[in-house]
């Protein structure tokens, strides 16, 4: 392992969902930085170059956390400012990090990029086998550019970056806002919400057929730890439960641990989003030596926890 006892690292997006728990899990981990420094949107504009550049500077290593994201509702009707401020922040921070010398840039990156109807389990070799489904494409296509330019700018300047590409994330800290949640959050919202009401049934959106492949936070954080140990040049890798899990079995999940059991309908006006998503894992494994811990139950059991703590703490 390399020794970080006189390095710098800087975080981008440090005080952010994943972010909190990367920090939480670097200081519990054997890495030994000689700084850890984060960047924070109040005081720097990741999508203005000279901002970026200074932010960076002394920086030995980046891991670069920060993006605009949401659930299919946020993406839908944000599809200009999350294509632009993303790729934007993308761009600066590896342009950045080659002005600044810095070693190794880990990012991360979105299942969001492999293409609609991509073979399944989805091959970090796939990638450019199709276009991404449509809603999400232009939060997948700005983060799929961290994997171009990372490439560019190691053949032309020699700089060392990695993409890890998550899959949907979930857990505590999570958005929980109806207008920005990803799925496991909104389910849990909309459920805990027909329970206040003493409702009889939830209506969900689409047919509840998709397939997802769900990581909590925690795994994520492990992920970004593995990946700082590891001298991997692997430029993009899968990270992901490498559990397959229809929508309409993790809301019958979600209703039994939130103690509601109510009769589910569903939506088929609204979009489904893409038909299936699954990781294969096998390189990333390989690489850095990541491999999922949680199971979905105990994920969402702890999710669900720290949720209703959130609003009894509001009472």
């Amino acid at each position: 392992m390399t020794d970080y006892s006189n390095s710098i690292l800087v975080v981008t997006g440090g005080t952010g969902f994943v972010g909190k728990v990367f920090l939480d899990k670097l200081k519990q981990s054997d890495l030994q930085f000689k700084e850890v420094r984060l960047v924070r949107s109040k005081e720097c504009d990741l999508r203005k170059l000279d901002d970026a550049n200074r932010a960076f500077i002394g920086a030995d290593y980046i891991v670069h956390i920060a993006g605009i994201t949401g659930g299919i509702e946020f993406t839908r009707n944000n599809q200009g400012s999350i294509y632009y401020d993303n790729i934007m922040m993308n761009t600066n921070v590896l342009h950045s990090a080659y002005l600044n010398k810095v070693k190794k840039v880990i990012s991360v990156g979105t299942v969001c990029s492999y293409p609609k109807f991509a073979k399944v389990p989805f091959k970090e070799s796939e990638i450019w086998d199709g276009y991404p489904e449509e809603v999400n494409s232009h939060y997948g296509m700005s983060k799929k550019m961290l994997i171009v330019q990372g490439e560019a700018y190691k053949n032309q300047y020699g700089l060392d970056s990695q993409v890890l590409l998550f899959t949907n994330l979930y857990g505590p800290g999570d958005h929980f806002e109806k207008t920005r949640s990803h799925v496991a959050p909104a389910l849990i919202v909309k459920f805990k919400e027909a329970i206040e009401n003493g409702d009889k049934q939830v209506t969900l959106w689409g047919d509840g057929n998709p397939t997802r492949d769900l990581l909590y936070v925690e795994d994520a954080a492990d992920a970004l730890v593995q990946a700082l140990k590891s001298n991997s040049s692997v430029v993009a890798l899968n990270v992901g439960s490498g559990l397959e899990v229809s929508i309409k079995e993790l809301a019958e999940t979600i209703n039994g641990l939130t103690g509601g059991h109510f009769d589910l309908l569903w939506d088929t006006t609204k979009p489904n989003g893409q038909p299936r998503r699954i990781l294969d894992t096998s390189v990333t494994e390989r690489e850095i030596g990541f491999k999922a811990k949680f199971s979905l139950k105990e994920g969402l059991s702890k999710t669900i926890e720290w949720y209703e703590n959130q609003l009894a703490s509001k009472i």
